[in-house]
């Protein structure tokens, strides 16, 4: 397994994969001859539930050790502890003290991550709020925020430190579709200056994608752009036999191609 801190540039191959099979328990491998690699730009990991999209974010977090393989930034080798320092992870479930304010939050959020200078530390907070667009509500209290606005705190907790990667687990699960499309357009943002790799199990997430991984059962089943997924639709008739067992037209190219490459995953 590799990684290389702060050398991580998101103009080159910021995340490099290779054979990574960690097991869960009666021997079933979570993630199985895994290749991929991930830019600068929004990088979308695709895929039903169960098929290793978190357990994915968390080797890339170094919350997972893997039995075998390596993972890489710019050809580089790095181990656990440097690659806790070059990404910033946020799990699908985070805890926010809802007592206190956005503003509150993210000053102890940082003094978490080692920014102990009070200027510094100030001017952090005032930079991730800009850019989450919670600066209006930032002296409101997290508690009374809707769920889209929690998922900005937690965003926005994400980018203190300016750790070069940023890995999100399902940040639009649950949230309706102004929320959604909000969020993705923060995402392409941060993705002009850092790498984000987003992991969901909706369809809907690709449209601000660059580059989407499509994992089912623990391994890769496609890897390119959303104009290539829509291409994998001209290739199968457009029929799915998958675990929701869906079947008929699908509505649009998009998504006719998800389901032609899981559906070619299944036949293998």
């Amino acid at each position: 397994m590799m990684i290389a801190g702060e050398q991580i540039t998101v103009r080159h191959s910021v995340l490099g994969w290779r054979r990574y099979w960690p097991k869960y328990r009666h021997g079933v491998y979570a993630l199985e001859n895994l290749n991929c690699q991930f830019n600068r730009g929004v990088n979308v990991i695709l895929g039903p539930n169960g098929s290793g999209k978190t357990t994915l974010l968390q080797v890339l977090a170094g919350l997972v050790i893997p039995q075998d393989g390596t993972v890489m930034t710019n050809g580089q080798v790095c181990d656990r502890s440097v690659l806790r320092g070059c990404v910033s992870y946020l799990p699908q479930n985070f805890g926010l003290y809802p007592q206190f304010t956005a503003q509150e939050h993210l000053y102890y959020v940082a003094l978490l991550k080692g920014i102990t200078d009070r200027r510094r530390r100030e001017e952090a907070v005032a930079v991730v709020l800009q850019q989450t667009g919670l600066v209006a509500m930032a002296q409101q209290r997290v508690g009374t925020y809707s769920r889209g606005m929690r998922q900005k705190v937690g965003i926005a907790q994400a980018l203190l430190g300016d750790a070069a990667v940023l890995l999100l687990d399902e940040p639009t699960a649950g949230l309706d579709p102004e929320e959604r499309n909000k969020l993705h357009a923060l995402m392409v943002q941060i993705g002009q200056q850092r790498s984000v790799i987003l992991a969901s199990s909706l369809l809907a997430d690709v449209h601000c994608a660059d580059i989407v991984l499509v994992l089912t059962q623990g391994q890769r089943c496609f890897m390119g752009t959303p104009a290539e997924l829509a291409a994998c639709a001209n290739e199968e008739r457009d029929v799915l036999v998958c675990d929701e067992l869906i079947v008929g037209k699908s509505r649009n190219a998009l998504e006719r191609g998800y389901r032609a490459v899981l559906r070619k995953r299944v036949k293998k």
